[in-house]
């Protein structure tokens, strides 16, 4: 896809909090993959999957685009985006897994929630027969205190910098204030 307008969007069936402390968040993703790939074989195309965490509403565009340019130039080759906590807040694969590779191959043992997600969705991707390749690491916003440091971010950056979020923080500023007064 050469513009955002060749996208497909779907949103993925969220997993459970218990799904997550139980490891199942790799057999939701992999779920995800399989039902996007038969999509792509009714609809006769085929593309890199990207995975975009929910978490991380500042991602700029040009790190969707990157990804999906690097994993659809290379057909053995995914990218991720990390996080600075260790987990990762955007991830590509190539066409190929969901295809030739199993989906659920890409997940096996990866640490989830937890400062290893990254380097253990490496290790399971490399194991897969996966290149990865990094991009820029990103803050998600997990926690408040997370919220808080993107909201310093975004206010020490040029307004064009996710002018959204910047907006929303900007006008839910005393509300923030008084809700963290209150848990401190």
């Amino acid at each position: 896809p050469t513009s955002a307008s060749d996208w497909l969007l779907l949103p993925m069936k969220e997993p459970t909090q218990k799904d997550i402390a139980i490891g199942a968040l790799g057999s939701a993703l992999a779920g995800a993959i399989d039902d996007i790939v038969i999509r792509q074989n009714e609809d006769e195309v085929e593309g890199p999957i990207t995975f975009i965490g929910m978490d991380t509403p500042h991602l700029p565009l040009e790190a969707v685009r990157e990804s999906i340019y690097e994993s659809s130039k290379n057909p053995s080759k995914a990218f991720i985006c990390p996080a600075t906590d260790g987990g990762y807040v955007l991830m590509s694969i190539p066409p190929a897994v969901g295809r030739t590779i199993p989906a659920s191959e890409i997940f096996k043992n990866v640490s989830w929630s937890t400062s290893k997600a990254c380097i253990t969705q490496e290790t399971a991707l490399i194991s897969a027969g996966i290149k990865v390749s990094f991009g820029s690491t990103y803050l998600d916003v997990d926690e408040l205190e997370d919220l808080i440091v993107l909201q310093q971010e975004l206010n020490s950056k040029a307004a064009f910098h996710s002018p959204r979020v910047r907006r929303f923080l900007l006008s839910n500023e005393k509300n923030l204030q008084q809700f963290l007064s209150r848990e401190h």
